[in-house]
């Protein structure tokens, strides 16, 4: 499968669906896969999310397994295999100069 996450929407207000008159402001994002080993390769959402404070994009990404309750160790065999992320878009550019603030 070949996973695609990309900002759907920019500069979005979200109201607190609790009633706390809350709002916050960030953008939507939207994780689309597609199947890579079928001729027919269809292109599904798999979900929407927010993400607070996101205006210029996502800088850094993590991500971790972990098994739901307790598991004894070696109840069942497990292994997986990962590979990525890899940037797609935008395309790669020369950086000229790189600053930071204190």
């Amino acid at each position: 499968f070949r996973f695609r996450l990309f900002r759907s929407a920019s500069n979005v207000t979200l109201h607190d669906p609790t009633g706390m008159d809350i709002t916050y402001q960030g953008s939507e994002w939207t994780l689309e896969v597609t199947s890579t080993n079928v001729a027919s390769a269809n292109t599904m959402i798999v979900g929407q999310m927010f993400f607070e404070d996101t205006f210029e994009g996502i800088s850094h990404l993590t991500a971790f397994h972990e098994h739901i309750g307790c598991t004894p160790c070696n109840a069942f065999y497990e292994s997986e295999m990962r590979r990525g992320p890899w940037v797609s878009a935008p395309e790669a550019r020369a950086v000229h100069a790189i600053g930071f603030q204190h």
